[in-house]
């Protein structure tokens, strides 16, 4: 299961839970369209169970609706901070290529508190509130 919750708009918090099917990376996939409709700016603090790998054609999925979504998020998206202590995907996130290759930033934390309050602090800099 993937939870995308907009209830505290404009951050949107997205958990990827155990093992999504690839009937949740479809659902998920269209709340991430919906939530580009919106034409918002808005943010995403992310978490992740230990076995949310998604499947092989989800992943393709997932490729292809990011591709074309590439535009759009550079417009709306602010960011997203990943909940994570897990050393070898903070490397990864701090990469140059991950730099190069997002269309927004990206921003590794150690727990839900801290991703919050850097939420804070990118919307206050954008003048969201």
């Amino acid at each position: 299961m993937i939870d995308c919750d907009i209830s505290k708009w404009p951050i949107v918090k997205m958990h990827f839970g155990s093992s999504p099917s690839y009937k949740d990376v479809l659902s998920w996939l269209d709340k991430c369209s919906q939530i580009l409709k919106k034409q918002q700016k808005f943010l995403v603090i992310s978490t992740f169970s230990e076995q949310y790998q998604f499947e092989h054609k989800a992943r393709l999925k997932q490729a292809k609706w990011f591709k074309e979504s590439k535009p759009e998020l550079a417009k709306w998206c602010l960011g997203m901070i990943r909940v994570t202590n897990d050393p070898i995907m903070i490397k990864k996130i701090n990469a140059p290529a991950m730099a190069k290759g997002m269309p927004f930033s990206c921003i590794a934390v150690g727990n839900t508190c801290s991703a919050w309050e850097k939420a804070q602090h990118i919307l206050i800099e954008d003048n969201l509130i």
